[in-house]
């Protein structure tokens, strides 16, 4: 997890062992009581959840954006559907809104940037990591967020992150 004087972690594990990583990010996350958003950008939220409960995981405190179900029309109440990756504005304001009303300590969870690489350009996908950090900063949050060992991923985003985490 995040150390204590550090906001902005970045987990680089590869693509077999971080769903592992993710799952030990949200319990320890879960078990000190945050406040977590969860952006999905590798499983639909539906997915997350069912597995969170299998795992004895509570997700009462657990709001989840799914970027890639579309069910757009759906309404569930600790989950924001966006219609895909793509809309990056729309993922911020979501982000951001959630963190604005979350009572107490919390976090913000991107279970894939590299994932993301896929839907948008890479300058693009990194001014919007920089952007989307430092409104998390603003809001007193902490953030995580995941990417398999990618060199020119890595090498955009990796200067916006206060520690990173190699697996």
């Amino acid at each position: 997890m995040i150390k204590k004087n550090k906001n902005a972690c970045l987990i680089i594990s590869s693509p077999a062992g971080m769903q592992k990583k993710i799952d030990e990010a949200v319990r320890k996350i879960s078990e000190e009581k945050y406040g977590l958003v969860y952006l999905c950008i590798n499983q639909s939220a539906k997915t997350v959840i069912d597995k969170m409960k299998k795992q004895k995981i509570a997700t009462d405190k657990i709001l989840f954006i799914d970027c890639i179900s579309q069910n757009r029309h759906e309404t569930k109440d600790n989950v924001v559907f966006i219609e895909n990756p793509k809309a990056l504005t729309k993922t911020s304001i979501a982000i951001n809104t959630a963190l604005m009303h979350m009572p107490g300590k919390k976090a913000v969870l991107v279970d894939s940037l590299s994932t993301m690489m896929i839907y948008t350009e890479l300058d693009r996908l990194a001014r919007y990591t920089s952007s989307i950090i430092e409104k998390i900063r603003l809001n007193d949050a902490k953030t995580m967020m995941f990417a398999i060992p990618e060199k020119s991923l890595l090498n955009k985003v990796s200067p916006f992150f206060d520690e990173i985490i190699k697996e």
